[in-house]
């Protein structure tokens, strides 16, 4: 049986400034496609998230969700465009959150320019609409949350995700944050907010949902070429349709049960985590321990050019994965 591989796109909370500078300065392919990117963002927009993430020192805010969203989204595509020219080409891509564009995108689903305008969109609804919120990330069993004795620490808190089994996110109003760490603190239960300040994956967006659909509808989506497997929701496939994509924010983030689901399709994956921060991939090591084909290539430590040319090598002796 062959090896098979999976891009995973992460969203909101894995980003940091300067992330994939070393790429945009040394790798042809991936910095024509940020320019290119880049180049919308200025047409619809009006600024430059080059500018920002790369030649302006501490311009980019990395908890302002419109140089965010652009950002996270921007740097992803074109690391995967980079990669599939080099050779390393995905069977599936699976997306969480917002990396669920990028994975559309690079599934063939989502142009270029319409998911620039879907997100530059977003961000302003949410930026001009939403109440401010918080994300915690607690490292404990998902069953937790659902523990009578802990009612009253998330009676204003929504699961938000579940991404292994000690490992599950919250979403509250900014209100909640302070007390809901405290109460986990007191009970040694280990919890770390996320650099995020709305409430995503959760109710507290319904008030949003028609100014998002209205967004979603404009958009332009072809049938794709590559496999695309959302984990807000657990459809499979890649027929898309646009309130799809409302789920990326409203609906919890399934990730350990999409990995389950993946690997009783197909046991021999490779996992190649295309976000700044390795987040996904260091799920799935939690997910599967025994699998040992896992790649990350972008971090804060500035290492991106050495991993990404160890894994291109990789691909170019193929036989290392038969």
């Amino acid at each position: 049986m062959k090896n098979k591989t999976v891009f995973l796109f992460p969203g909101q909370g894995s980003q940091y400034p300067q992330m994939a500078k070393s790429l945009f300065l040394n790798d042809p392919y991936f910095a024509d496609t940020f320019t290119l990117l880049d180049r919308y963002v200025s047409d619809i927009a009006g600024l430059s998230i080059v500018d920002l993430l790369y030649r302006s020192e501490n311009s980019f805010h990395t908890n302002r969700l419109l140089h965010t969203h652009l950002a996270i989204y921007m740097v992803q595509v074109s690391l995967s465009q980079s990669l599939i020219q080099h050779g390393v080409r995905p069977d599936k891509v699976i997306g969480t959150s917002l990396g669920e564009f990028a994975a559309a995108t690079t599934a063939g689903i989502l142009p270029f320019r319409e998911a620039i305008e879907s997100l530059y969109q977003q961000a302003t609804i949410i930026e001009a609409r939403s109440i401010p919120g918080a994300m915690l990330a607690v490292l404990a069993p998902p069953s937790t949350f659902y523990e009578t004795s802990l009612n009253n620490v998330f009676r204003h808190c929504n699961l938000a995700g579940i991404h292994y089994h000690s490992n599950f996110l919250l979403s509250m109003p900014i209100t909640e944050r302070q007390t809901v760490l405290r109460a986990l603190s007191n009970l040694n239960i280990p919890c770390f907010p996320l650099p995020v300040e709305y409430p995503f994956h959760s109710s507290y967006m319904e008030p949003l949902k028609d100014a998002f659909l209205s967004v979603f509808n404009a958009m332009r989506l072809h049938k794709g070429h590559t496999d695309y497997i959302p984990s807000s929701s657990l459809f499979p496939g890649i027929a898309v349709t646009r309130p799809d994509f409302w789920r990326t924010i409203r609906e919890p983030i399934f990730f350990e049960e999409t990995i389950h689901r993946l690997t009783e399709e197909h046991q021999k994956w490779i996992f190649v985590d295309i976000g700044p921060s390795q987040t996904l991939v260091n799920f799935v090591k939690q997910i599967l321990p025994a699998h040992k084909e896992t790649y990350g290539i972008l971090t804060p430590s500035q290492q991106d050019m050495t991993k990404f040319n160890q894994l291109v090598s990789l691909y170019a002796n193929s036989d290392c994965f038969l």
